[in-house]
């Protein structure tokens, strides 16, 4: 199960074609034992970086070319963007169509 879970960030970075931050809880508090392993995922579902399982600061640069370049892979994206662009509200069309 843990394998699942460090893949599950970078699938949603990728699904979405965005960069993703993942703070997690890191260490022992009372009785719990918290996983940690932060990570920064990029638009292609590539780890930029990852924390292990202590507390930790990370950090990863950015670039807006990876973000164009996955975008640019993920066609429905740009189907949203036309749907979003013409849709009407609901009220609005009520109104219209009387």
């Amino acid at each position: 199960m843990l394998e699942e879970a460090r893949q599950m960030i970078p699938t949603r970075a990728y699904e979405n074609g965005v960069f993703l931050a993942y703070a997690n809880h890191a260490g022992q508090e009372n009785e719990i034992e918290y996983l940690g392993e932060s990570l920064i995922a990029g638009p292609g579902g590539v780890e930029l970086a990852r924390a292990k399982a202590t507390p930790a600061l990370i950090e990863a640069t950015l670039s807006r070319q990876d973000l164009d370049q996955a975008r640019a892979k993920l066609p429905y994206l740009q189907d949203r963007l036309k749907i979003t662009m013409t849709a009407q509200p609901v009220a609005a069309q009520a109104r219209t169509s009387r």
